[in-house]
């Protein structure tokens, strides 16, 4: 996923992303988020 925008994934990719960041953070805190850090805060930062 390195070097890599969010945008630079396709649609099912960009939403394995979101999933798996979902999954991780709230099953498995202890889990080390940060590679997905960048795309969260990219969704984020979207006007809904």
């Amino acid at each position: 996923m390195w070097g890599k925008t969010f945008t630079d994934f396709n649609t099912e990719q960009q939403a394995n992303i979101i999933a798996d960041y979902y999954y991780l953070h709230t099953y498995e805190p202890h889990h080390d988020l940060s590679a997905y850090e960048p795309y969260i805060t990219h969704v984020r930062s979207q006007p809904t």
